[in-house]
């Protein structure tokens, strides 16, 4: 049976609940700060009850009080105040979220040099992350700092075309819910195989929809073609990440790259993350050329008990050891081919793209992808 982290009791129900069966609230898709839209409503409606009974009370007017405008949420950002979801902060699965990390300076390398318009597809048809939605769990955030560097950003639902489009300079899988068919990563397969640029987004299987035991043609394709393995675990800090909260692991530096070179010193948080293997030493191909842009912390480890998650988890010979690496890219030099991997998605959407260098990574791997620089 499918399984997520309930964002309210941290339990693990199906998937196909609409509940929690422990609070009776529901079930938020995908959103860390779910929590907070509820409160808001909560709130919002208990103002316009107070409201009501105080008018009734003193007035003698008929008329109803002006209708009040709906509570949104908002992304946390490097000015704004305490964010606090109402998990209790000894709930692994519901981390807390006291503070906000520095945004990165506008440095991210300059897309418009190149000469027109490049086009990035963003694969969809899987739940993925919207190009063009506002809402905590978009991209719009991104987008939009895309399409100011001179990129064209457009859908691809390979389940509809059969190809990917000529003019593609690169395709992102932004966050999947459901598993990306051979047949779609048969397509993805030959436009890479032509020298085309892939950025990979995968997120733990305990986030998804799919089951946390499920083969993932994708991930198949990544580690046959590539010797990028994405395993099935969760990273788990204790030692360096954000808040304190284990489960949101924070880059331990940066590798030697043209895509992180203009975000040292800033950090990245990556909500709810799976480790990212490269091949050991002289084992990958030789026309491959692999870089670890994320390592973890040296005391980091990928958990593959997901129940443990609720409690308090503990490294054992079962999970994936340390050193681990949050983000890798690898290039070839005979197809000239680039691929981008990290093990998480959230980290780029709305509610986090303000958060540090996160924007901006997204950006730079893009870039790279794109055009080397």
């Amino acid at each position: 049976m499918m399984v997520r982290p309930c964002p309210h009791c941290g339990q693990l129900h199906p998937a196909g609940a609409a509940f929690c069966p422990r609070t009776g609230r529901p079930l938020a898709r995908r959103s860390p700060w779910g929590v907070l839209m509820i409160l808001a409503l909560a709130a919002v409606g208990v103002t316009v009850i107070g409201v009501g009974a105080w008018y009734v009370a003193n007035c003698q007017a008929s008329a109803p009080p002006a209708p009040t405008q709906r509570a949104t949420p908002s992304a946390p950002s490097a000015s704004s105040p305490s964010l606090t979801p109402t998990a209790p902060s000894t709930d692994i699965l519901r981390p807390t979220a006291t503070g906000t990390i520095a945004a990165a300076p506008s440095a991210t390398p300059n897309a418009a040099e190149a000469i027109g318009t490049s086009t990035i597809y963003f694969l969809t048809g899987h739940g993925e992350h919207a190009i063009d939605s506002t809402d905590q769990d978009g991209l719009s955030t991104v987008v939009g700092l895309l399409e100011r560097q001179n990129y064209s950003v457009q859908p691809l639902d390979l389940a509809v075309t059969a190809t990917v489009p000529a003019d593609a300079r690169a395709v992102v899988v932004a966050g999947p819910l459901v598993l990306v068919t051979q047949d779609e990563v048969d397509r993805l397969k030959t436009y890479v195989g032509g020298g085309g640029a892939l950025i990979v987004m995968l997120d733990p299987l305990i986030q998804t929809q799919t089951e946390v035991d499920a083969a993932e043609p994708l991930v198949e394709y990544l580690a046959q073609e590539w010797g990028v393995r994405l395993a099935n675990d969760v990273v788990v800090d204790f030692l360096n990440s954000a808040q304190g909260q284990p489960l949101f692991p924070l880059n331990a530096g940066y590798g030697i790259s043209v895509i992180t070179g203009q975000l040292q010193g800033v950090n990245t948080v990556f909500p709810v993350v799976r480790s990212v293997l490269m091949p050991g030493h002289g084992v990958g191909l030789p026309s491959l050329t692999y870089t670890a842009l994320i390592p973890a912390h040296v005391e980091a480890w990928g958990e593959t008990n997901f129940e443990s998650l609720n409690t308090q988890p503990a490294r054992d010979d079962a999970d994936t050891p340390p050193p681990l690496n949050l983000a890798v890219s690898v290039e070839n030099s005979v197809t000239g081919a680039r691929l981008v991997v990290i093990g998480d998605s959230d980290f780029a959407s709305n509610a986090f793209a303000d958060q540090g260098a996160n924007a901006n990574l997204l950006v730079a791997c893009i870039t790279w992808a794109t055009t080397g620089n």
